[in-house]
């Protein structure tokens, strides 16, 4: 579960947290100025136990020398009456006394030995230590707090600090219960008072209710928060148990707090035990169990990170909870020290040590990354302050001048004037002022800044991918001045390669770095107090990236593709990163991914240079194995073509002369495109130049060739092809196809497709395949002719993907009977090209023409 306001700017969390503080600040400072300015107690310096039977208030502990003693008043003397006005119950003194101006007097009936007498009493003031010192408890924790969130507004563990302060505001500044006031949340529930909503529409009825909300949200939420807060801060306590032990300290809270509230509206009997049970587990429990925990961390962990900055803390810490342990016992033995001896409060005090010990932390040690800012806003505001002050000094002191020598001190013009020239005089001073707070503040981020101004420069010349990384990792370690820098590069299935090498790699299981990377796309700092990297991560991950001291992981991203990570360790310093650091890693990782992939398209462009030039080479020795002239045979007319779809084919044409009037040829085509048809494709015609010289036929030509071949190919891969031998001696061809698309013959006036029988090379062994390939002859007639071609030409594609087909082929040579083979040749390779219109070829295509005629004449 994410925490609140993670997906939210950092300018609308500053806006959100200080919205927040302001609406809570009005309860609590309300509540102070009552409690300490507006009715402050009164105190007559005494003790009063009030008789029930005797309806007045038996005076002990008279403090010498105070007021009381003054008065006359004794140890074991009776209160009768105040100001002339009898008691009904034990609280009418009290709100007399209390009703009393400070200093003024008030006339105390006094019985002593049966008889009674009057006597003038000077009323003084309880200054309330304790709720002074928790006030100012609550209040350093919240000013520390909101520094720090808005420092830092998207920090989760700056938030939790800052909420944290909130509640202990709201909980120590609002101390009174709700059913002491007038109207509360639970009066207007329980209609307890008739008057509630009447009252509750009056200012001071409504800050009332404000202020018994306030005390109960604080109740149940503020003393679990601060447990929660110190088992995060500064280790991590229970990663793993975190959502039950949230559910565990607030349920357990808000029992308490309606059992609290069950016996203040006396639903239930406020006898002993529940008093004890609640102290027990009340909110002071809360709180020494925190600071506790804290203590116990600091002592078990010796190598913790930053552990001398903690020591103000921990000093103030057990200040705390020695003030803690007396403020018990005082409220066993004297509990109306406020009253009789209010001097042996005043170690409360002490508490307000706590907030400034974590504000000490945090500002001068860097705890929290926020002491820059801090300091350059005091300062900033000590050099407005000043400016102000020199301006009015001149602007009263040039007043003056003018006044004496002149005479006159009405003039606007000259006043106007005054102002203008005394402005621009400052402003020079002001711009240095501010110049110099730059470079004693902001000398880092100026660095920063000329860091990446180079290191932009600089990548746009960096072509390698390494040198790239080691120019990242240089510019790193030299300007932030860290441990150790670590660049690791992914592929799209995980770990490609880190620099140096023998350095931690994540993995891609569950719970790795690489996949919280790939889920955040953002930095993540482990070396900070905020736990939830730890329990995004399983613990063997964990353990590693601390065991190799990552304190730091950016990853590379470009267009959100995770390519690489920047993996840095502690500053030599010891300081933690800050967000300037954050960010300039950040934006170094963003420039050195732009330059990476820059890289890799350039390489990726001499790859294709390479490649196509490989190409170019393997398509010149492919023509090479081609026939480069037609055959010069008497009574045949021969011309023949090919076109492969890439730089290479995988189909071919050859002609094998057997013997002066005896020429063998063949068209094949092997499946698939590209180098390994090609390949293929040459092996074939190896094989078939051997074969054609040791068998007769066609037929065992063949067979011979698929039987090696069978062996030998892929099984992925066969070749279809037609074989044809001719012999103008004879009259005479005899063919056979194995698998090959059907040739077109003509024997007398027109073009038709023969078929006949037979398998692909390479699919089947050596018996089936001859079983199933057959060999046909025919005679040579003046009129015939021939055409062997591939499927490249029946199935070429139009731009609406409609194929040529066998029809417009049967067509097309059929139109084209007077023509010499060079010319049908030409005719089919321009009816197929003008067929594909502004579509590329997809296939290889081959077409070889043979007719019989005249003595031919070779072409070459």
């Amino acid at each position: 579960m994410k925490p609140l306001l993670t997906n939210f700017s950092a300018r609308f969390i500053r806006i959100f947290v200080t919205a927040v503080t302001t609406i809570a600040l009005i309860p609590c400072l309300y509540m102070f100025m009552y409690i300490m300015v507006l009715h402050v107690p009164g105190n007559d310096e005494c003790l009063w136990q009030y008789q029930q039977s005797q309806k007045m208030y038996l005076i002990s502990r008279v403090v010498q020398g105070g007021v009381a003693d003054q008065a006359g008043i004794k140890n074991g003397d009776y209160l009768v009456r105040f100001n002339g006005k009898p008691f009904a119950n034990a609280e009418d003194a009290v709100r007399m006394l209390n009703d009393v101006p400070l200093n003024s007097y008030a006339t105390y009936t006094i019985q002593r030995n049966n008889q009674q007498f009057d006597t003038k009493i000077r009323i003084v003031k309880v200054f309330d230590y304790s709720y002074f010192s928790v006030f100012l408890l609550g209040f350093g924790f919240l000013i520390v707090g909101y520094t720090v969130a808005m420092t830092k507004p998207v920090g989760v563990l700056q938030r939790r600090f800052w909420l944290y302060g909130l509640l202990s505001l709201l909980f120590f500044s609002v101390p009174n219960p709700p059913f002491f006031n007038t109207v509360d949340p639970i009066n207007l529930i329980l209609k307890d008072n008739p008057e509630a909503w009447n009252i509750l529409l009056t200012p001071k009825g409504f800050i009332g209710f404000l202020c018994a909300l306030a005390f109960d949200i604080a109740r149940i939420f503020a003393p679990p928060m601060f447990v929660l807060f110190f088992t995060r801060f500064p280790v991590d306590l229970a990663p793993k148990s975190r959502t039950l032990l949230t559910f565990l300290l607030f349920g357990f809270n808000l029992l308490i707090t309606i059992l609290y509230l069950l016996s203040g509206y006396k639903f239930i009997k406020p006898d002993i035990w529940v008093n004890v049970f609640y102290i027990i587990f009340g909110p002071n429990t809360y709180y020494t169990l925190g600071l506790s925990m804290f203590v116990y961390v600091y002592l078990k962990y010796p190598q913790l990170p930053h552990r001398e900055r903690l020591r103000p803390i921990i000093v103030s810490i057990c200040v705390v909870l020695a003030t803690f342990t007396y403020l018990i016992l005082i409220n066993l033995f004297r509990s109306d020290a406020i009253f009789t001896n209010p001097i042996l409060l005043t170690p409360t005090l002490l508490c307000i040590g706590l907030p400034l010990a974590f504000g000490v932390s945090i500002f001068r040690y860097g705890l929290m990354d926020i002491d820059a800012v801090v300091r350059r806003s005091l300062v900033y505001a000590g050099l407005t302050a000043a400016m102000a002050g020199i301006y009015l000094l001149l602007v009263v002191g040039f007043g003056s001048f003018l006044e004496g020598t002149f005479g006159t001190s009405d003039s606007k013009i000259l006043n106007i004037m005054t102002l203008i020239a005394i402005a621009f005089a400052l402003d020079p001073m002001k711009r240095r002022a501010q110049e110099a707070i730059d470079r004693l503040f902001y000398q880092e981020r100026l660095n920063y800044q000329k860091v990446l101004l180079d290191f932009s420069r600089e990548l746009p010349s960096k072509i390698n991918i390494r040198e790239i990384l080691q120019t990242t990792m240089q510019r790193i370690t030299s300007t932030m001045h860290v441990e150790n820098v670590v660049a690791t590069m992914f592929d799209n299935f995980g770990m490609e390669k880190q620099i140096p090498p023998d350095y931690y790699t994540p993995d891609n299981e569950p719970g790795s770095l690489y996949n919280l990377m790939l889920e955040r796309k953002a930095p993540l700092y482990f070396a900070d107090s905020d736990s939830d990297l730890q329990t995004q991560l399983n613990a063997s991950e964990y353990e590693r990236i601390t065991q190799f001291g990552i304190a730091l992981t950016v990853p590379m991203l470009l267009k959100d593709k995770l390519i690489g990570s920047i993996n840095v360790g502690q500053k030599l310093n010891g300081k933690p990163f800050s967000q300037e650091d954050i960010d300039l890693l950040s934006t170094v990782a963003s420039q050195a991914a732009i330059a990476i992939e820059n890289a890799r398209l350039h390489q990726g462009e001499l790859e294709k240079i390479k490649i196509a030039e490989e190409l170019a080479l393997a398509r010149s020795i492919q023509k090479q194995l081609l026939p480069k002239c037609n055959p010069d045979i008497a009574g045949l007319d021969i011309c023949a073509s090919n076109e492969p779809a890439l730089g290479v084919g995988g189909e071919c044409y050859d002609y094998i002369s057997i013997s002066p009037t005896k020429l063998l040829v063949f068209v094949a085509d092997v499946s698939g495109k590209g180098m390994s048809a090609a390949l293929y494709m040459s092996k074939i015609q190896g094989m078939m130049h051997l074969a054609a010289h040791l068998y007769d036929s066609p037929k065992e030509i063949l067979t011979h060739v698929n039987r090696h071949l069978y062996a030998t190919i892929d099984r992925k891969y066969f070749i279809s092809l037609i074989l044809a031998v001719f012999n103008p001696e004879t009259n005479s061809v005899t063919f056979c196809r194995a698998g090959h698309t059907l040739p077109l013959i003509r024997q007398s006036d027109t073009f038709e497709y023969y078929n006949s029988t037979g398998l692909a090379l390479g699919l089947v062994k050596g018996n089936m395949f001859a079983d199933k390939l057959e060999e046909i002859t025919l005679p040579l007639t003046p009129s015939s002719a021939f055409i062997f071609y591939t499927d490249g030409v029946t199935e070429a594609e139009d731009i609406d993907h409609e194929q040529f087909g066998e029809d417009n082929l049967h067509q097309l040579v059929n139109s084209l009977s007077e023509r010499s083979s060079s010319g049908i040749e030409a005719a089919i390779s321009g009816a197929i090209i003008q067929f594909q219109g502004a579509l590329e070829q997809h296939d290889d295509r081959t077409v070889v023409v043979i007719k019989l005629g005249s003595e031919s004449k070779q072409t070459c």
